[in-house]
């Protein structure tokens, strides 16, 4: 039977659980059991590339004694296969991890400590979101690994949501990823002390870095991130609020060159008149993401030589004195040289802008716009890829199918809303080990 790269893991459990052993019951069982095995990487690699814990430690438990059950056995050859193979641990299949520290629950709390135990099996993990709900579950755990060697090598791209205080306590956990070029932050506290990060550098060669959320960014905060990027490598960055007009000068100034990427979501009129002045240092631009209508003088300040994507917002509340910037917009995109698409946010399309669009056989996509003006929050914002490419901006694609590790008898009922659901316990079995 040819099962292929994607054989759903009910199958297996299936052919374990309906056979019918009457005679030579070894040498069946032997078959099954070279087959399930030979399946068993596949499965792996597709149920546990990425996984959403959510808060359930009993979850994570459970899935971090199959890892070290698993990494027990790492390096063992099946007996009486055609081929010699070595097999991997399980940890080594998972990518993607989503969970939510201090949230308490009936039955327990995640903590820092829990996760690392996981992370010690994790030798391939590249991606890592983090929602801290109670700051003693991630503040106290670190405190023990001051002194430690404890690393996360392989991560490239971090996720973290606050809204306590928790800034040193996150600058030191970034400390641990030595490779991290992608890193997303959603904090709420304005209280940056340098002094707790004794010891500690940022990651060097951050590619990308999104400051999210509807607060005030700090600018100590930013600069330790953004400003010890070195010029060649940094390459992305996304405001939710705009900082102070000297970290925009700064900004300018050292990365302006190298920046192919910039989204900025608050534009009020102080810092429209801000960005008129200075997006001109822009000059490596190829996305350009402006959640406002830009004016006629932004938009002649803007280097469009190299330009690819560029995408505006039509306030929720316009009326037909917007349109001669429209207009302007519209003789934007006609006059762009290397312009390959363009998206949009508004209630309704808009004419005058699609026949730009058209003209040009660019590509469209539009966006309805419903919410009232001001600052808009997705919850998903965070979650969203890490940039890669202007392309990865303009023709986002799916967002990866999750998994959902689940303890037995687990006191959660959220678990079929999305994704695979997969049980800890069923994974115990022979045929995963």
């Amino acid at each position: 039977m040819n099962s292929g790269p994607h054989l759903p893991v009910e199958l297996q459990f299936r052919v374990l659980d309906r056979i019918q052993i009457r005679r030579n019951h070894s040498r069946v069982l032997k078959t099954v059991a070279l087959v399930c095995h030979h399946w068993r990487d596949w499965a792996w690699a597709i149920l546990f590339c990425n996984l959403t814990i959510s808060s359930d430690i009993h979850a994570l438990r459970g899935l971090t004694d199959l890892c070290r059950s698993s990494a027990e056995h790492t390096g063992a050859v099946l007996l009486n296969a055609p081929t010699k193979r070595t097999y991997r641990n399980l940890g080594s299949f998972i990518r993607y991890i989503v969970i939510t520290l201090g949230q308490p629950t009936g039955y327990g709390m995640i903590e820092i400590s829990d996760l690392f135990s996981l992370l010690a099996y994790t030798s391939d993990l590249e991606d890592l979101a983090l929602f801290v709900i109670e700051p003693s579950s991630i503040v106290c755990g670190l405190e023990h690994l001051r002194q430690s060697t404890f690393m996360i090598p392989s991560l490239s791209s971090l996720r973290i949501r606050s809204y306590a205080n928790v800034s040193g306590a996150v600058c030191q956990f970034i400390g641990y990823c030595p490779s991290l070029k992608h890193l997303s932050l959603e904090l709420s506290d304005h209280e940056f002390r340098e002094y707790e990060l004794t010891g500690i550098s940022p990651p060097p060669k951050l590619t990308s870095f999104r400051s999210l959320g509807c607060w005030a960014p700090n600018d100590k905060l930013l600069n330790y991130f953004v400003f010890q990027a070195s010029n060649t490598s940094f390459r992305s960055l996304e405001l939710h609020r705009s900082p102070s007009p000297t970290f925009l000068s700064q900004l300018a100034e050292r990365h302006g060159e190298n920046i192919e990427s910039l989204t900025l979501r608050s534009m009020e009129l102080a810092a429209t008149r801000i960005w008129e002045h200075i997006i001109g240092q822009f000059t490596g631009l190829r996305h350009l993401s402006v959640w406002c209508l830009p004016s006629s003088a932004l938009l002649a300040s803007i280097c469009v030589s190299d330009l690819r994507h560029f995408e505006f917002r039509r306030p929720w509340t316009h009326g037909h004195k917007d349109i001669p910037q429209l207009e302007g917009i519209a003789r934007f995109l006609k006059d762009c040289p290397s312009l390959r698409a363009v998206t949009y946010h508004s209630t309704v399309p808009i004419e005058i802008i699609d026949q730009a669009i058209s003209s040009r056989g660019l590509v469209r996509t539009w966006k309805e716009n419903h919410f009232v003006d001001g600052y808009m929050e997705d919850p998903r914002d965070i979650l969203a890829p890490s940039y890669s490419s202007w392309e990865s901006l303009a023709f986002p694609g799916d967002s990866p199918e999750m998994t959902k590790p689940r303890a037995p008898n687990a006191d959660i009922d959220d678990y079929d809303m999305s994704g695979q659901d997969l049980p800890i316990y069923s994974a115990k079995s022979d045929l995963f080990l």
